[in-house]
């Protein structure tokens, strides 16, 4: 299980790298997908409960705010 995780979290940041460096199409299905997974990095982070939730509602809004405005620079 151990081993499980660490390769979700592995896959969930380059995921998360890869949303911030192309951007995030937010009106598309696969964008919230990109914020997901950002929310879903920073719960995998956290120790307890709380600090889950608050690391990954921050990394969903960070991937939200930044790739969207990745997303529309590089689509002018």
């Amino acid at each position: 299980m151990n081993d499980l995780i660490s390769g979700l979290y592995i896959l969930l940041t380059i995921m998360w790298a890869l949303t911030l460096a192309f951007g995030a199409n937010l009106k598309k299905w696969y964008g919230w997908v990109q914020v997901l997974a950002g929310f879903l990095l920073g719960f995998l982070t956290g120790q307890n409960l709380a600090e889950r939730m608050s690391i990954g509602i921050f990394l969903a809004l960070l991937t939200m705010w930044l790739g969207s405005m990745v997303w529309k620079r590089r689509h002018l």
